[in-house]
């Protein structure tokens, strides 16, 4: 008799901004399975069995710079969904995956979301056309699974802030070509 398969919760946070004129996700990248996901990530014990606790404490784990935000929220785009069972490649057994999805939603200027991130991390900001077409097989089924369920896709997603960021340093000046989806 095979055992079920395992099961996993997470809280996934979409950020969402209008870059010089582009429609781009903030995502992650992970080195290990070369491929991008959303920020956000594992349950743990402190989250007291919310995805939402779960969600802002992935938020504020992996993307620093926005820890000296004021005026953010997250709003749920699902409710609790199951994802799977796939295979889970870190530990190669079949997994039911239990998410939440939420938008991050800044009423500040989130330009310095950006400015602040650094130049060693692994947040990448993509187009959300180049995400959507993945064309090279680096978006996570989580990404594609959102944009299956969703009604309208990711591209009904609103805006996490309505500003069209300018940002300088690393993502300055850039056009839509050059946009990051790098594996250097």
């Amino acid at each position: 008799m095979q055992a079920s398969p395992r099961v996993s919760r997470g809280g996934f946070v979409v950020i969402k901004l209008l870059v010089n004129g582009i429609v781009c996700l903030l995502v992650r990248k992970n080195l290990k399975w070369k491929d991008v996901n959303l920020i956000g990530g594992h349950e743990k014990e402190r989250d007291q069995n919310s995805l939402t606790r779960a969600a802002y404490r992935e938020l504020w784990e992996e993307v620093p710079s926005i820890r000296n935000m004021a005026d953010l929220s997250l709003q749920p785009l699902t409710s609790e969904v199951r994802y799977g069972p796939v295979l889970s490649r870190s530990v190669g057994q079949e997994t039911n995956y239990e998410v939440q999805f939420f938008l991050l939603k800044i009423n500040g200027n989130p330009t310095n979301l950006l400015n602040n991130l650094g130049a060693r991390t692994l947040n990448v900001l993509i187009p959300q056309e180049e995400i959507l077409k993945n064309e090279n097989g680096r978006v996570s089924g989580l990404i594609l699974f959102l944009n299956r369920i969703l009604p309208e896709g990711i591209a009904g997603i609103p805006l996490s802030s309505p500003s069209n960021l300018n940002p300088t340093g690393r993502w300055a000046d850039r056009r839509h070509d050059q946009l990051e989806f790098a594996w250097s």
